[in-house]
């Protein structure tokens, strides 16, 4: 939970998901945003892993990617 909590804002585009990390991994790689369809599982793991650990880093990633999908910005944008 440590380490996803660390990794977890990585994946965070300010107004959707990124699919995977290649971008931070491989120089030059353009960064590869998830399709909605797919920002919705990211949802439902986040969802799944607060209602096991109620952890309150993920709860507040969930209801943050929850506004994406609803067409809200990250503040950071």
């Amino acid at each position: 939970m440590e380490t996803l909590e660390v990794a977890l804002p990585l994946f965070d585009n300010g107004h959707g998901t990124f699919y995977d990390l290649r971008h931070v991994s491989i120089p030059g790689h353009p960064p590869n945003r998830a399709r909605w369809q797919y920002h919705r599982v990211h949802l439902e793991q986040l969802d799944s892993l607060y209602q096991i650990t109620k952890n309150q880093a993920i709860n507040k990633t969930l209801h943050r990617w929850l506004g994406y999908a609803s067409g809200l910005l990250s503040r950071h944008n």
